[in-house]
């Protein structure tokens, strides 16, 4: 059933598929420029991006159509069958060129090695900022959800800021793994103002992961390039911050980004025979 917007009566409507011979490709512009800085055992490289998708291809809801052709998109309204009275009978439901997306950030990488005793010291961060990411699924006015860290029905939001630092050393047969993966802080929903959530309610803090391991080489033992390894995943077991979707929804929090298992151990043997 449809909420008529024409007479505001429920209308109980037919809803056909249908293909949609119009439909044109998704185009996409890419623009991209980096710089990589070498010297001695430091290696650095800064890439930015800027991609903007536009006749994104998807559906809406009848719904939708009825609401936006009522404010005037005349082209959704050619999906709509009427009756007498403006009563709606029928919304068709198929493909419309009307998304678009566009997504900017930075990306950053820097290594640096030194022979630490009677190893090697390997350093490592990866990092990534996002400038903006707009998105209009459905076509419309573009929302940022740059910084959105909640589980919103748009599922497109993403951290403004992610790192991940990581540390290895060799030494002998041994090798020594560290890592420490950080999520900045975000919002829960950036299409929320104070009406819907407090500025302080609707935050959700940075989170980082320590992660740790060990291997072990085998030399020839079980086949080349054996080695034996073990290590410890969230090793302060961090909780993911609660950041629920709905009052009804059962997902507490948003598992594209953060650690739902907790505190987690495993062990293996690698070989090439």
């Amino acid at each position: 059933n449809v909420a008529n917007p024409f007479n505001g009566n429920i209308d109980f409507v037919q809803v056909p598929l249908s293909g949609n011979p119009n439909l044109s490709e998704e185009r996409a512009l890419t623009k991209t420029a980096g710089i990589v800085l070498t010297t001695g055992r430091f290696k650095a490289s800064l890439d930015w991006y800027d991609i903007n998708l536009k006749d994104a291809i998807g559906a809406i809801g009848a719904q939708d159509i009825a609401d936006r052709c009522f404010k005037g998109e005349q082209d959704l309204c050619s999906l709509i069958r009427f009756g007498a009275n403006e009563t709606i009978l029928s919304v068709k439901n198929q493909n419309l060129n009307l998304g678009s997306f566009r997504v900017q950030g930075l990306d950053f990488d820097a290594r640096y090695a030194l022979p630490l005793g009677s190893g090697n010291l390997s350093l490592g961060l990866v990092a990534s900022y996002l400038i903006d990411k707009k998105i209009a699924p459905t076509g419309g006015a573009p929302i940022d959800v740059a910084g959105e860290v909640g589980p919103t029905s748009t599922g497109f939001g993403a951290p403004d800021f992610k790192a991940t630092f990581s540390a290895n050393y060799d030494v002998g047969r041994w090798g020594f793994f560290g890592q420490l993966r950080y999520i900045g802080s975000g919002v829960y929903d950036a299409t929320f103002g104070p009406e819907q959530l407090s500025a302080k309610d609707n935050h959700i803090g940075a989170v980082a992961y320590v992660d740790l391991s060990v291997k072990y080489d085998l030399d020839e033992l079980i086949g080349s390039e054996a080695q034996i390894y073990a290590g410890m995943d969230n090793v302060f077991d961090r909780d993911p911050p609660v950041a629920p979707l709905n009052f009804i929804s059962n997902t507490a929090t948003n598992a594209a980004h953060y650690d739902v298992v907790g505190r987690k151990f495993y062990v293996g043997v690698r070989a090439k025979f």
